[in-house]
């Protein structure tokens, strides 16, 4: 069974497991990972034994994981069908951000005074001029 996942996770406590491979059984052991996390089947039988003792001890968190991925798509499907998240709401037309120039002076304002030397007293007295 071809899996619909476009990835897996390796996971680094893997690699202290793994110290006693040497680079061409531990390839082996990548690609034996790989195909079993992308069709689910792997033939043990015909795996060295040093590499398939090794990946006695990760199939299971492969399985985990794909079972965690698969309810994570369910959930995400539920979700679609309930039409997502909501849209945000939109601030009233006459409320404290309804003159969108006096909100971009007062941004301006907070601007200035962060990155300038103007006072804390200057900068409040310009706000409440502003009406912020």
């Amino acid at each position: 069974m071809q899996s619909e996942r476009k990835s897996f996770l390796l996971y680094f406590d893997w690699l202290e497991n793994c110290a006693y491979l040497g680079n061409e059984e531990f390839g082996q052991l990548i690609r034996v990972i790989a195909q079993y996390a992308q069709t689910g089947d792997v033939d043990i039988g015909s795996l060295p034994e040093r590499i398939e003792i090794a990946f006695g001890f990760m199939r299971g968190q492969l399985d985990r994981d794909k079972e965690k991925y698969e309810r994570r798509c369910e959930t995400s499907r539920e979700n679609g069908k309930k039409g997502g998240r909501p849209p945000k709401q939109q601030p009233p037309a006459d409320g404290p951000f309804s003159n969108d120039e006096r909100f971009q002076q007062l941004l301006a304002l907070q601007a200035a005074y962060e990155s300038s030397g103007i006072t804390k007293e200057e900068y409040e007295a310009k706000a409440k001029a502003w009406g912020g």
